[in-house]
């Protein structure tokens, strides 16, 4: 099946100005995510499974050196955990996005996207 995507919430250009709720997607280990990034944007982790779970960010080859470097944190039990920015020419994959992949998912566990501003 498809990656499911994380929905960007854009929390605006001056500090302390967002007061909305932030629109969170479900963990999906079957099917795994993807994430529309623009070099701005930041993942949320909440984890509140019963025990810990694994998330990976997939790179790409750098294009200078061919290296590629994952980013994969377990996210403990209870534990929030903030993944990001993540450069373009690192991470994005066709269509400007980044896939995530998550080691458990369902309503225990809150994948949220977070534009930055300028």
């Amino acid at each position: 099946m498809a990656r499911a995507a994380i929905t960007v919430n854009a929390v605006g250009g001056r500090p302390n100005l967002y007061s909305g709720n932030l629109t969170k997607t479900n963990g999906n280990s079957s099917d795994n995510h993807t994430l529309a990034n623009d070099g701005k944007t930041v993942l949320l982790v909440e984890n509140s499974s019963g025990s810990s779970v694994t998330v990976t960010i997939v790179s790409v080859a750098d294009p200078v050196t061919g290296r590629t470097g994952d980013i994969s944190l377990a996210v403990a039990d209870g534990q929030n955990r903030l993944f990001g920015p993540f450069p373009k020419y690192l991470f994005n994959q066709a269509a400007d996005v980044v896939n995530v992949n998550v080691s458990a998912g369902g309503s225990s566990v809150k994948l949220t996207g977070i534009q930055l501003p300028d």
